[in-house]
């Protein structure tokens, strides 16, 4: 009886717990670190895109990269201005973004860090933002005649030790989980291909974390940011193919489930901004979400076997080609993996086709699944309506 009290009060109350200020704060600066990452390394991937196509060396070989290397200065000001800062504070914010992006940690190196490279990993850079974040918040909490001075110095100061604390530690950990994705798909690509494309998939629907941020940290250990890729490695290639297919599938499918009660901006919104914007729906129906998850499952590596292992489109791949690992986590969001198939392929046949595969195959799968699903009764068209509230 009186546990029964105490939860009664603790649910009446309107003051949050900690937990919960905790769960709404992560929420919060994860979501706001995906519009960092769209406005810069997505964006550049597509002006890259824009500038091989019109022939714009400047877009290609100048801006898109500059836009890569403002990939921490944007999550630093969008989870800013997520956490409502203004002035200083938020500046500086932007400025720790920049140096945990901007500075590679090498203890093996003299000075413990490389001083030609970038690390440009978008998780290392949450991490020092919000560390920054809490140690401003902490040491100022009012405001003084000496903030001017101070906050910069605390900032800049702290984002150095914190990317000295996570840099490293955080790299080896990418660098792992893509040599274990390596490893698996060199023993058993097919199996492999699946459960890369599932993992990727739910990342993508999920709205507290990034896949186009964890395909970066993950997918940069073979290639880099933005760096220039003298031999491909065919294991990499294949994975992120995978990828691609996991994310647009969820995109996909989630549009065509939401057809039938949605008007066609719903629908595009789904298919061409993002697949999370249906997670509402899925924590009240799970159920919604089992036709693009089998999906992403089994088309990856049916692809896989169609397209003959992604030969053809690791011998497509121009020496030299400055390559985004932004692409594989983005799915059909701005058709940013579809426009990069199509730009690394060169526009070839086979790279048309490989596109298709990626919109068509989840179209049509995910469509029969959904109306099998409906007639069994696991869910109906009413669990798929979006609203504004969303």
């Amino acid at each position: 009886m009186r546990k029964f009290r105490f939860n009664r009060v603790d649910s009446a109350s309107s003051t949050p717990t900690f937990w919960q200020e905790t769960k709404q704060f992560l929420y919060k600066t994860l979501n706001a670190m995906t519009f960092g990452i769209f406005g810069t390394i997505v964006v550049g991937a597509i002006i890259q895109t824009l500038g091989i196509i019109t022939g714009l060396d400047i877009l290609s070989l100048r801006v898109a990269p500059v836009l890569t290397s403002l990939l921490g200065m944007g999550i630093g000001l969008s989870i800013g201005l997520s956490l409502k800062l203004d002035g200083l504070k938020l500046v500086m914010l932007s400025v720790a973004g920049g140096i945990a992006t901007l500075v590679r940690i090498d203890f093996n190196l003299p000075g413990w860090f490389d001083p030609v490279k970038a690390s440009n990993n978008p998780i290392t850079a949450y991490i020092v933002v919000v560390s920054v974040y809490l140690l401003i918040q902490t040491l100022f909490k009012k405001k003084t005649v000496y903030d001017l001075f101070f906050i910069p110095i605390v900032g800049v100061l702290g984002a150095v030790l914190a990317t000295f604390i996570v840099s490293w530690p955080i790299d080896r950990l990418m660098e792992a989980i893509y040599a274990m994705i390596r490893f698996f798909m060199h023993l058993e690509p097919y199996t492999t291909s699946a459960f890369v494309s599932l993992i990727f998939g739910i990342l993508l629907t999920l709205p507290f974390i990034s896949s186009a941020g964890v395909a970066i940290a993950v997918f940069s250990v073979p290639f880099g940011v933005g760096n220039s890729m003298a031999i491909p490695d065919p294991i990499a290639i294949a994975a992120m193919c995978a990828a691609v297919i996991g994310c647009s599938t969820q995109m996909v499918g989630f549009s065509i489930q939401t057809i039938r009660k949605n008007d066609i901006g719903t629908i595009f919104t789904v298919g061409l901004a993002s697949s999370m914007f249906q997670f509402k729906n899925v924590i009240r129906k799970p159920l919604t979400w089992v036709p693009t998850l089998i999906a992403s499952f089994v088309l990856a590596p049916i692809c896989y076997f169609i397209f003959d292992g992604y030969d053809w489109f690791i011998q497509m791949i121009p020496v030299g080609h400055q390559f985004s690992a932004v692409w594989p986590g983005m799915g059909s969001s701005g058709l940013v993996g579809q426009i990069q198939t199509l730009t690394i392929g060169q526009f070839s046949i086979n790279s048309w086709l490989f596109v298709g595969a990626q919109i068509l195959f989840p179209a049509v799968l995910v469509y029969w699944l959904d109306v099998l699903f409906i007639k069994l009764n696991w869910y109906n068209e009413s669990d798929l309506i979006l609203d504004a509230s969303l």
